[in-house]
């Protein structure tokens, strides 16, 4: 077991102090990258709106 002196937990404490707010103010910021939408999830759509298409043209 290492123990530790009251100056070394004082700068441990320290650091760690400093990387949780690294980490929270990293968690803060807003994606600047979208989410990339899968081809197959935009082929599911336009079929989608095609269908709805065809219908509307056939209740006229």
């Amino acid at each position: 077991n290492k123990t530790f002196s009251d100056e070394q937990l004082r700068e441990i404490g320290h650091r760690n102090a400093i990387l949780m707010d690294r980490l929270l103010r990293h968690n803060q910021r807003p994606n600047q990258y979208g989410s990339k939408v899968a081809s197959a999830a935009i082929n599911r759509r336009r079929q989608q709106e095609k269908i709805s298409r065809d219908n509307l043209i056939l209740l006229k």
